[in-house]
């Protein structure tokens, strides 16, 4: 490692030629004192050639750090982390280069110095290993974890900072599925959970990971669900997303792993986030995980919406161009369309007539919009739909359109 890298004891190793004065303050040597130095002890500088060298031995020693010394023995340290809480093992390679690497070996001393022998004994890396073997466990099975099932997810993403985009993964387990504690009179649940977004080529992960204590309704309906949302801004491009959100009571867990393409918004043409199924839009805000602008929106990560119930969403349209009198004119357009399941997801084609259909215009003052929507189901076919969504700006000319599927139950 360059120097100043590694901290910690150094090892040292057979050494051919002298180490200099200069070199001497650098390696903290006998003018420090015996007890600032770990491996030098036993080790005494011959003030003929400068080496350090073992009295019984008159062999030379040096670092396994020191640098432009080319006739130090070859060397390799290699570091391993998650080994014993953390290892350094030093290589080298003895008999001239005649045989393969090997644990460096320790340099002979006197059986006066005591001290100085343990110490080596402790560190040496043949004993290091040894050592370690003897600590690890042979076999280890980790405990099956329970599958937190069933367990639903949603995820949108919207404009974020400066080339940035926000991510939002939103999720329902069931309450019936979640061991409910009671905290001050309160019933709730502690939840574990937490996201990984890394890039396409795994060399950048995004992480978040948090504990949490949600109130339970446990008077609620038995169909009632723990619903979170987990929001971070990350580049635009193409992620392999792992959520997992796991009961610290149960000890149940529910993991998720899928590729997600997350779009860039930029500050030209006119751009339509994605469409965020919702079970309701409030002015109040109660809960600062659900805040959007001035709004509450809580998120329907199940995507099922039951009769007479009506499907709300959230978009933000970005972009928009203002007219000669400082102000934005734009249209909306909803459409609902039963999914055909023999065929794959298409545009909306001009001979297709959609169940629900409305269209009205916008008036505003801003270049971009929060638009907290809502669409009558009462038409609308039993099964899998498709919510269809089309942004035309009336001031410059350009159209945007989005889509998503929900599920609806008479």
């Amino acid at each position: 490692p360059p120097e100043g890298e590694l901290i910690g004891p150094v090892f040292p190793v057979r050494s051919g030629r002298s180490v200099s004065i200069a070199q001497e303050e650098e390696f903290a040597v006998l003018e420090q004192g015996q007890e600032d130095n770990q491996f030098t002890d036993g080790l005494r500088r011959n003030q003929t050639d400068g080496q350090y060298t073992n009295n019984a031995s008159q062999e030379a020693y040096a670092p396994v750090t020191m640098q432009n010394d080319n006739s130090i023995v070859p060397w390799e340290s290699w570091v391993y982390v998650d080994v014993d809480g953390g290892l350094v093992f030093d290589f080298t390679k003895e008999m001239g280069g005649m045989s393969g690497y090997d644990c460096a070996p320790i340099p002979p001393l006197p059986p006066t110095m005591l001290k100085s022998t343990i110490r080596m004994a402790e560190y040496a890396p043949a004993i290091a290993f040894q050592r370690a073997v003897s600590n690890v466990a042979d076999h280890f099975r980790k405990p099956q974890e329970l599958p937190l099932a069933p367990f639903y997810y949603d995820v949108a993403d919207f404009r974020g900072g400066p080339q940035r985009t926000r991510v939002d993964v939103a999720f329902a387990v069931p309450l019936k599925n979640l061991m409910v504690v009671t905290n001050n009179q309160r019933p709730q649940v502690i939840l574990e959970r937490a996201t990984a977004l890394a890039d396409s080529s795994y060399l950048v992960v995004y992480r978040q990971a948090k504990r949490i204590e949600i109130d339970a309704d446990t008077a609620g309906t038995e169909h009632a669900n723990v619903i979170d949302a987990i929001r971070q801004d990350v580049p635009p491009g193409l992620y392999h997303l792992t959520l997992t959100v796991k009961d610290v009571i149960s000890g149940r867990v529910g993991l998720l792993k899928r590729e997600i393409n997350i779009e860039a918004y930029g500050q030209d043409g006119l751009q339509l986030s994605d469409l965020m199924l919702v079970q309701s839009i409030s002015d109040t805000v109660r809960d600062i995980r659900f805040r959007r602008g001035n709004l509450e929106v809580m998120p329907n990560p199940k995507r099922h919406y039951v009769a007479p119930q009506s499907l709300a969403f959230y978009c933000e349209v970005y972009n928009l161009k203002k007219n000669a009198f400082g102000q934005t004119n734009y249209k909306i357009t909803t459409a609902v369309k039963a999914v055909d399941e023999r065929a794959t997801f298409r545009p909306l084609g001009p001979t297709e007539q959609p169940e629900v259909a409305l269209s009205y215009e916008q008036v505003g003052n801003q270049l971009w919009e929060r638009l907290p929507l809502e669409v009558d189901l009462t038409n609308v076919q039993s099964g899998i739909n498709r919510l269809i969504v089309v942004i035309e700006d009336l001031v410059s000319g350009e159209r945007v359109a989005k889509e998503v599927s929900f599920e609806y139950i008479h």
